[in-house]
């Protein structure tokens, strides 16, 4: 079943629904979409069990983007991976447009695709905003629940955006795919670790280095990279410095001691978060001395 690459395959799902948006096709957008449905924000769950629920949401949705002046939508896979035969999970960016201006700064989306019934079609949808950010989405009486770990405040909320660009920033390293990498990184990009500096001004010098960092999963047969945010904080709208804890695991096991990374994410792509520098305790070219948490 997996003989189309997840990111096509998610990209294919994702195109009929930004149509219907613009369409105003309710009944063409619900085709899409699995029952049950779980839409999330940084602060809030709607879990929609039946078509009428989820015809009311979607009408409201594409009534909402109308009434806000959004002209159009750009949604683009950049990164996704089979979880398993029947199960796809992936990062989406989302432009929204009035006109030639920005209907809201560019966010993040996490989607996931399961195969039921003979069809690829979405289950649940997490998006990197506040619900008052991005204030079209579905607001249906005693259904919108708050989060129990909903941001308290201005820093939880960039924390909880910090993570999910971890979380994007990991899954396109596990996709061994260049382009989904590449579209993570900005260039000039600013790799530090135990053996030093390195700075990647060109697309032939990211692509050698990542064919490095490929080998280096092979190698350890790496199986998932998990990166826990630590702190991190806003310069401006357009630049985030965070700092992490790293993860790399083979299975159930360490491939090295956990180890510690600040990440800078700069609004550069159109609008959109790029990593611009990474400054490790190790890299992926130190994994066999090993290395320590902090």
């Amino acid at each position: 079943m997996q003989h189309t690459s997840a990111i096509k395959l998610y990209q294919s799902r994702l195109d009929p629904l930004t149509r219907a948006i613009a369409e105003g096709d309710v009944t063409g957008f619900m085709a899409g979409l699995h029952l049950p449905h779980v839409l999330r924000t940084v602060d809030t769950r709607v879990h929609f069990e039946t078509e009428a629920e989820l015809y009311k949401a979607v009408d409201h949705y594409i009534h909402a983007l109308r009434a806000r002046g959004v002209t159009r939508l750009d949604r683009v896979c950049e990164s996704a991976v089979y979880k398993s035969d029947t199960e796809i999970e992936g990062y989406n960016s989302v432009h929204a447009f009035t006109g030639q201006d920005p209907a809201i700064l560019p966010f993040l989306a996490r989607m996931r695709l399961e195969f039921r019934d003979g069809e690829w079609r979405i289950s649940e949808t997490d998006m990197a905003v506040l619900r008052d950010q991005w204030n079209v989405l579905p607001q249906i009486d005693g259904q919108v629940m708050p989060l129990s770990d909903a941001p308290a405040n201005e820093h939880d909320f960039h924390l909880a955006c910090f993570q999910v660009l971890l979380n994007w920033l990991s899954q396109a390293a596990l996709c061994k795919d260049f382009n989904a990498w590449s579209r993570a990184c900005a260039l000039p990009l600013t790799v530090t670790g135990k053996s030093g500096e390195m700075s990647f001004y060109t697309e032939e010098e990211l692509r050698h280095e990542f064919g490095y960092y490929m080998a280096s999963f092979d190698v350890h047969n790496v199986t998932d990279v998990i990166r826990k945010p630590l702190d991190v904080r806003m310069e401006g709208e357009t630049r985030m410095v965070g700092s992490c804890r790293t993860y790399v695991l083979s299975n159930a096991n360490l491939v090295v001691k956990p180890y510690d990374s600040t990440i800078t994410f700069e609004r550069l792509r159109d609008g959109f978060w790029q990593m611009v520098r990474m400054d490790n305790i190790i890299g992926h070219r130190d994994w066999t001395t090993g290395g320590a948490a902090s």
